[in-house]
């Protein structure tokens, strides 16, 4: 799932990587609405679809395209280079 930043702070948003032992922070700095059908069945966190364009993550109404993360204790990254790296099926 997706969550919002505290609104007293610089707009944005993150999630977490499942990982072990620990889950990992991931902020999204760019996102934009996705344009794929999605079934009803799909979870909210649920990985559609990853790739050299990004991350698109199901979501309570639709889905959005993650364009840029930061892996916690990381630097700011196209989310297209973070997935080369880290495989992904769901964010918490």
């Amino acid at each position: 799932a997706l969550n919002l930043i505290d609104p007293g702070h610089t707009p944005g948003a993150y999630c977490f990587v499942p990982g072990n032992p620990k889950h990992k922070l991931l902020k999204v700095h760019v996102a934009t609405p996705a344009t794929v059908p999605l079934q009803t069945s799909v979870t909210p966190g649920t990985v559609i679809a990853s790739g050299v364009d990004g991350i698109t993550v199901a979501c309570g109404s639709g889905a959005l395209n993650l364009a840029e993360v930061q892996p916690e204790g990381g630097r700011r990254m196209p989310a297209g280079a973070f997935v080369a790296g880290h495989p992904l099926t769901r964010l918490e």
